[in-house]
């Protein structure tokens, strides 16, 4: 199935390089804020693992550019650990220091336009570099290492590397610091490295050999495969190092070698609570202390009262959520006023949490979104907003349908995307998503559609909802109000920007609309944008939502197993199968 994306951009080196020094040009004379703190560190990270990727793009190795780059990125990670560790005292220096290395980097010859990756760990998946300042620490006072070698797994694992080396520095150990590429298949990584490289690497005597990274992931290939290189060039195993995000004993890997290699190194690997949580560092940042974790799907049991009733979710696809409450309590219930309770949701460091921010001020002024208190540590704070989520089984009113088409209108006005996902993704993700799940009968009456895409190369791209489910509407005193409508469109799922009739035909099967409540939302919606070409495009969209939906709930249905969540997405994939096959019938006969 294919429901991830790419997640990147082409830029100017010159360009993210002003962009940085101006960023530079904000911090407080001596000391820092952390959260400028932490967008330094990524955003130089970034820059790092750009034009590291171009300058080498068959094989890692090394150049007065990656390695200036190197040091930049060394610089940000000392600058993030005094940050947190002594709240930005000591770091006009080290500001300099990058600012210089900056400079004389823009001034070197360097590619027109690079590559430039979304760190997806600091966008989405609530990775906090804090932890790996522990997990440094941690590891030095279990190893005592007079030497390590720093090896960042980019992307993330470039501005990472950089905070475990800041960290070990201070505790007086003596570090080495490089990046690494994995290539290949998603599945089946591998490392090629060049032999200056290799000899820089093998310097140091005794040395420890730390990789970082964000993961592992589903098939831990990535860490797999840097620590089986640093193995083939003699490195025993108990000096090989895992620094990843969560620890896990490897059993489900898919890729082979990755499952042999996990045993064998040694892990490191501190948790947010245990950094965040626990400390009352997260307490300190918000108006009032935390009282629920809510992450996870566990808001179900705040807005219903049977498990039965529960929507289906995938755990690691939600981000953190927790309530805040000035008395520390909180209690479960439908429909009631619940005042002095704040809502804190994971939206991203730095700039990635600051989009957010936009968005969601600008919805707020339309009252279709909760307004903003702040961004603070990536969390936006809000008020909790109770009510009773919409469900299918409810009455479909105008009200409602009246809603939907006014935020719809207002997606379509106020956030244009400069670019969405190609018709050549878009039509590859459906051919896979229809044959897999649905065999090559379908998939033929699917290539029988003559022009069907030239619909989606007319569209006007648009940063969608992208969740037009009905549990994330919400019935409150004052009218319907609409949650989860900040960032799908920028995470790492299709549909990516895209025109908004993708969000009218996912409002159409999400609801089960009718003709009639059909032709009303779109009628309303026309009204109000005066977009006359959406009921054209309705049907290219329509398959291509029931496509991607239908991948994503047989991937969490085989992810989840027999649990509740697992058998609900079981049922979503065969209704959305139901109704492609029968539009797909429909279309391929005319």
């Amino acid at each position: 199935m294919i429901i991830f994306r790419k997640q990147e951009k082409f830029s100017e080196p010159q360009e993210i390089g002003s962009r940085l020094l101006e960023l530079i040009r904000t911090f407080p004379a001596g000391r820092t804020g952390h959260d400028l703190a932490v967008e330094l560190l990524i955003e130089v990270g970034e820059f790092e693992a750009a034009l590291a990727d171009a300058l080498s793009p068959a094989r890692d190795t090394l150049n007065p550019v990656i390695q200036a780059l190197r040091s930049a990125t060394l610089c940000a990670g000392e600058i993030f650990h005094r940050s947190w560790t002594r709240g930005g005292e000591g770091t006009a220096g080290v500001l300099d220091q990058l600012k210089d290395i900056l400079g004389g980097i823009m001034n070197l010859r360097l590619p027109s336009v690079v590559c430039a990756r979304v760190a997806e760990g600091y966008a989405h998946y609530g990775i906090f570099p804090e932890t790996y300042l522990e997990s440094a620490r941690r590891f030095h006072a279990e190893m005592r290492p007079e030497t390590a070698v720093c090896i960042g797994i980019r992307s993330i694992g470039t501005s990472l590397s950089a905070v475990v080396a800041a960290a070990l520095k201070e505790l007086g150990c003596n570090c080495r610091s490089y990046t690494l590429r994995p290539r290949g298949h998603p599945f089946k990584r591998e490392m090629f490295v060049s032999p200056e490289l290799q000899r820089a690497l093998m310097e140091p005597a005794a040395a420890a050999y730390l990789l970082i990274d964000e993961g592992p992931g589903l098939s831990g290939s990535s860490l797999g495969s840097a620590a089986q290189k640093i193995s083939e060039m003699g490195i025993p195993d108990d000096r090989i190092v895992y620094f990843p995000c969560w620890d896990t004993d490897g059993a489900d890997f898919l890729n082979k070698q990755a499952r042999a290699r996990w045993s064998r190194h040694g892990k490191y690997a501190a948790s947010f609570e245990d950094v965040w949580i626990r400390t009352g560092r997260l307490d300190a940042c918000l108006p009032a202390p935390i009282a629920k974790d809510v992450s996870a799907g566990n808001w179900r049991g705040v807005f219903f009262s049977n498990a039965e009733d529960y929507p289906a979710v995938h755990p690691q696809h939600e981000q953190r959520k927790y309530v805040c409450s000035e008395k520390r309590f909180f209690r479960s219930g439908r429909g009631e006023r619940a005042d002095g309770l704040y809502l804190m949701k994971f939206a991203g460091l730095g700039k990635y949490g600051r989009s957010k921010l936009a968005r969601l001020d600008s919805l707020a002024s339309s009252g279709f979104a909760p307004p903003a208190l702040g961004l603070k540590s990536g969390f936006l704070i809000m008020p909790f907003v109770s009510g009773r989520p919409v469900s299918r089984r409810d009455i479909i009113t105008t009200d409602l349908l009246g809603t939907m088409a006014a935020y719809l209108a207002r997606l379509k006005s106020d956030f244009p995307a400069a670019e969405s996902s190609s018709a050549e993704e878009m039509m590859e993700m459906m051919r896979t998503n229809i044959e897999e799940a649905m065999g090559a009968e379908w998939l033929s009456k699917f290539e029988s559609i003559e022009g069907l895409y030239r619909t989606f190369e007319a569209g006007q791209a648009v940063a969608v909802d992208g969740r037009m489910l009905p549990h994330e509407w919400l019935r409150t005193a004052t009218g319907f109000m609409k949650t989860d409508g900040l960032d799908h469109h920028l995470d790492q799922f299709f549909p990516r920007s895209q025109d908004i009739a993708w969000d009218i035909a996912g409002a159409c099967i999400e609801f089960g609309l009718d003709r009639r409540q059909r032709d009303f939302l779109i009628s309303r919606y026309t009204k109000i944008s005066g977009d006359k070409s959406i009921t054209a495009k309705l049907p290219f969209y329509t398959m291509a939502y029931l496509s991607f939906r239908l991948g994503y709930a047989c991937l969490c249905a085989d992810l989840l197993g027999d649990s509740g969540d697992g058998r609900k997405f079981r049922d979503q994939a065969r209704y959305y199968s139901t109704v492609l096959k029968r539009l797909l019938s429909l279309y391929s006969c005319r």
